[in-house]
């Protein structure tokens, strides 16, 4: 009897300890991970100097990280206003932007606290803590982590329905920053530039450009120009069909001025178009005969170009006229083949429908009709006649 019993609990230590070794009182019988993760490097490294003032401070994990344990609390610079933390899974990358620029050729401190966890709630057994130092308050120490990237072949790729925060635009050489992307179905992108700040001290309005772009460097519509402040806010947008397109960012100021800015790239629902999309360009102009053209459709701000052949002698009326209001602002213009403007209405922005314009053709070839809405779902006719 006592033999038995000894057995019984010689086999219970055996498989008790096996459990501990193996992890079978765990749910499917994995052992839970219990090591601690660590910081494998950092960016700047520890003790760098000549750091740009506007520092961008990441942090590479051992493991998969939780996001929402890595916060202003978690992860931040002592004496520095966090703008966005953002986690980049694939590679357990944390990276903090700055609200602002900094104080130039100063020191400061960054610190990971213990509160941050992996994915399995193991927290870090201590906190890790490092420095750098600032360069001077200039462009070539605040080139953003996209530079080079000032003319379309060495565009910076961005995802859609994503932010972009720390991007700078200053010095003649980086005057414009250029970004790319893919539609794969046809979208109203919506691009939007938030102007975080400029050089301290400068209180004065700038100007500043966006936008959208083809391969060729061709500007959808017009070029979103604006004058503001610090904290002002750039918005365009077009609607494309699939393909890939540009966009432009940059400044129209003197070089010494330094900005601080953050890109939003936004897809929206398409608005409806006419069956002669794609026609923004002189190139694509959509050839028409002499008569009526109805249920045509213009957007803010999508240019239609249509072409008509004449002979020398001939003279083109064309007549757009607004079916869904009266009150739309629009361009009407005759055009030459590359674009330029034969009539004055370009340029005068007008909401009197219908719009009429009247030219003689000089010679014999092929002449444009250009017509541009500042307004949304536009429907429209367009008339044309052609007489000796």
């Amino acid at each position: 009897m006592k033999s038995s019993w000894l057995l019984i609990t010689i086999v219970a230590l055996c498989v008790s300890a096996l459990c501990v070794l193996s992890g079978c009182g765990d749910e499917g019988g994995t052992p839970k991970d219990t090591t601690p993760p660590t910081v494998l490097g950092t960016t700047p490294a520890d003790e760098a100097t000549d750091i740009s003032p506007y520092p961008v401070v990441q942090v590479r994990f051992s493991e998969a990280m939780d996001p929402a344990s890595i916060d202003t609390l978690t992860f931040h610079v002592v004496g520095i206003q966090a703008g966005a933390i953002t986690y980049d899974a694939a590679q357990h990358k944390a990276t903090l932007y700055p609200a602002t620029v900094v104080a130039p050729s100063t020191e400061y401190t960054v610190r990971v606290e213990p509160g941050v966890t992996d994915a399995s709630g193991n927290a870090m057994e201590s906190a890790v803590v490092f420095h750098f130092t600032t360069g001077a308050l200039d462009c070539a120490h605040l080139r953003d982590r996209f530079e080079p990237d000032n003319d379309i072949a060495s565009a910076t790729p961005v995802e859609i329905d994503a932010t972009y925060p720390g991007l700078t635009s200053c010095g003649d050489g980086e005057r414009y920053d250029y970004y790319r992307f893919t539609l794969a179905a046809a979208k109203q992108m919506k691009v939007t530039i938030y102007v975080a700040s400029v050089t301290p001290g400068d209180t004065g309005s700038f100007s500043f450009r966006i936008a959208l772009l083809r391969e060729d460097g061709q500007r959808y519509a017009a070029a979103g120009y604006g004058t503001a402040v610090a904290g002002a806010t750039l918005i365009h947008r077009h609607t494309f069909l699939p393909g890939t397109y540009w966009i432009e960012v940059g400044n129209q100021h003197d070089d010494a001025r330094l900005l601080l800015y953050r890109l939003k790239v936004e897809a929206l629902d398409p608005i409806p178009d006419d069956q002669y999309e794609d026609n923004d360009f002189p190139d694509q102009a959509a050839p028409i005969e002499p008569g009526l053209l109805g249920n045509l459709k213009g957007t803010f701000v999508d240019i239609d170009y249509y072409s008509v052949n004449l002979t020398a002698g001939q003279t083109i009326i064309a007549t757009v006229t607004e079916v869904t209001s009266t009150a739309t602002d629009y361009r009407l213009a005759i055009a030459d083949t590359t674009g330029n403007f034969y009539t004055s209405q370009d340029g005068t922005g007008a909401n009197t429908s219908p719009g009429v314009q009247t030219w003689t053709a000089t010679e014999t070839g092929k002449y444009l009709i250009y017509v541009a809405w500042w307004g949304d779902n536009v429907t429209y006719t367009l008339n044309v006649e052609v007489s000796q």
